[in-house]
């Protein structure tokens, strides 16, 4: 594994939200400054078809990337701009509104 791979990798696993490759691009900047922004969309993809991470695509917004393989949902409040990552096990919507507003 290269080590541009490696800091992207280690990015996205180190993450609580689901980054972009942009954003990613530039936390991968802070350590590696010759890296390039088609290095992480490359190498971005390439662990999206080994299965290493996961694609998330929101129509109209640019792709994210998320570290969890197991089946689950997400849910954004436009509100209060919350998101949280919801398991296949999810709690019902009572107890979900309640640990989105605690």
């Amino acid at each position: 594994m290269t080590k541009q791979r490696a800091l992207i990798k280690k990015i996205v696993y180190d993450s609580y939200s689901h980054p972009t490759a942009v954003a990613i691009y530039e936390e991968a900047k802070k350590v590696l400054s010759s890296i390039a922004l088609g290095t992480v969309y490359r190498n971005l993809n390439l662990m999206v078809e080994s299965g290493e991470i996961k694609r998330i695509s929101i129509p109209g917004q640019p792709d994210r990337f998320d570290k969890t393989l197991t089946p689950h949902g997400h849910m954004r409040c436009t509100s209060i701009s919350l998101s949280t990552t919801l398991s296949a096990t999810s709690m019902n919507v009572r107890e979900l509104t309640y640990s989105l507003l605690s």
